[in-house]
């Protein structure tokens, strides 16, 4: 039996295009990944969200969906919607499509259902920035190997609630023509819970086959452009450069078993795994770029990283020895007043708070400073206006950040692609959850990539900057030799 009946969801046609339906299973026999692992026998186009909440506990939430009713592209100015195996129309005004589609499902929020029930589902590449501020200046002659919008519209959805051990099988009802979607809704649902009942089919690993790995830049020219940028900030046009290096190796397998080691050996506040027609990306982020609840808006800035300690002892000392950083609080306060700033774009005049300031955020090899930014977005304002207002994040760009992304377009040999942009989702209800992509990999084209940066300042130490990208690499790259030594 469903959540609402027929006559209950024509009582939300006046107001809303679509409300969510659902049906509740038990869930006590069946993880996340073992359902997505059947989806991926018979979908190409899917999506697994999973969280650790505080750093070290499994947050309540984990989302599968699967079979989007479409996919949208938006790279150098040009949007495309792919509705089945054809392009479905090309649109001039980028930001506008991704409004447009998210108006056609908008949907209230119904009691008792997850926060999330269905939207848009994908990544905004670091060259998003060219949107959100047009007039920065920049190569437009440099090929995008990525889209700079990938976003995939799902209007179904399996939510598992670890809280209360139970699933809920959620479909999206058109409004336009209740009776009929709602007969195709209930179909959907006794589809879904087809597949859920499937039995689980544990198949032996294959040994992947990983290529040695290559950066896009050699130490020599990572090491110039490095100085480059210390001669930019010594020169005025900037106070930190995050510059980055990306790394890749051929690989023949799915990212999916990598996804696996990813999550138990370097589990973050954002976990991700999606696979499109073109490509896979498996990630593992700590950091918030922006949410969206409501009329809230929060950012969570983070700098300021101390390794676990080997005992609880040793890692309190290591917690007050990070605190007592001059050089890592001086960071966090300009990434926090930066974040104060991008929030304040769009929110009421007086609104924005820091609260949780200067708080140690534990995972599962490090410890982060952070602080919490929130602001009531104005009435005249929506989720994707904040996302515009705070792209890129200050830890992936510098400051200020317009200059700080001029340099970096100048300086790195390629466009970032997706790295240092964001991943996450946009919901029909106007609701947007997006972290910033790090610690994350992407294969296309049997090759697979990581990247990673580090911010530049004035006193940088040469020797040590590329040595803390390959180091911030590490995590991803050791998921991938783990599938490679597979018995």
């Amino acid at each position: 039996m469903l959540n609402l009946s027929l006559e209950q969801v024509m009582q939300y046609a006046k107001d809303y295009k679509a409300v969510p339906v659902a049906k509740e299973c038990l869930a006590d026999m069946l993880t996340p990944l073992a359902f997505l692992d059947n989806v991926r026998r018979s979908s190409r186009n899917y999506f697994l969200l999973e969280s650790i909440e505080g750093g070290e506990h499994w947050a309540r939430y984990s989302f599968v969906g699967y079979d989007p009713v479409l996919r949208l592209k938006i790279t150098d100015g040009n949007a495309e919607i792919i509705s089945g195996a054809a392009v479905k129309y090309q649109e001039k005004n980028p930001l506008g499509c991704i409004r447009h589609i998210l108006e056609e499902y908008k949907a209230p929020q119904i009691d008792g259902l997850p926060n999330f029930t269905g939207g848009l589902v994908g990544t905004f590449g670091f060259d998003f920035m060219r949107y959100c501020e047009p007039d920065m200046r920049v190569n437009k002659e440099r090929k995008a190997e990525f889209a700079d919008v990938d976003l995939m519209l799902f209007d179904k959805l399996i939510a598992f609630d670890h809280l209360k051990q139970k699933i809920f099988l959620i479909v999206n009802v058109k409004t336009d023509n209740a009776a009929i979607n709602y007969a195709k809704a209930e179909r959907e649902i006794a589809a879904m819970e087809e597949m859920l009942l499937q039995p689980v089919q544990p198949k032996k690993s294959v040994k992947a086959k990983l290529g040695e790995f290559t950066s896009n830049q050699s130490r020599e020219q990572y090491n110039k452009n490095v100085l480059r940028c210390k001669k930019y900030i010594k020169n005025g046009d900037a106070f930190q450069i995050v510059y980055a290096q990306k790394f890749s190796a051929t690989y023949d397998q799915s990212l999916f078993s990598a996804y696996r080691y990813l999550r138990t050996t370097n589990p973050s506040q954002y976990m991700v795994f999606l696979h499109n027609d073109d490509m896979e990306i498996a990630g593992s982020s700590p950091e918030t770029l922006v949410k969206v609840v409501g009329k809230k808006v929060i950012s969570m800035p983070i700098a300021g990283t101390r390794r676990r300690g080997r005992t609880s002892e040793e890692d309190l000392v290591l917690e007050q020895e990070l605190l007592a950083d001059a050089k890592e609080i001086a960071e966090h306060n300009m990434l926090v007043d930066l974040g104060r700033n991008d929030v304040g774009r769009v929110c009421d005049f007086g609104s924005v708070k820091v609260s949780d300031y200067k708080t140690i955020k534990r995972f599962s090899h490090v410890m982060h400073i952070t602080s919490k930014v929130t602001g009531q977005l104005s009435a005249d304002k929506d989720a994707l206006d904040a996302l515009r207002a705070v792209f890129p994040a200050g830890t992936l760009s510098g400051a200020p950040k317009i200059r700080a992304c001029e340099i970096i377009d100048e300086l790195e040999p390629e466009r970032r692609g997706i790295y240092g942009g964001g991943m996450g989702y946009l919901d029909f209800g106007g609701n947007m959850d997006i972290c910033i992509t790090i610690r994350t990999m992407v294969k296309k084209n049997d090759r697979v990539y990581i990247q990673a940066g580090g911010g530049i300042v004035a006193d940088s130490v040469l020797d040590n900057e590329f040595q803390e990208t390959v180091n911030k690499a590490g995590a991803c790259m050791t998921a991938l030799r783990m599938t490679a030594e597979e018995e």
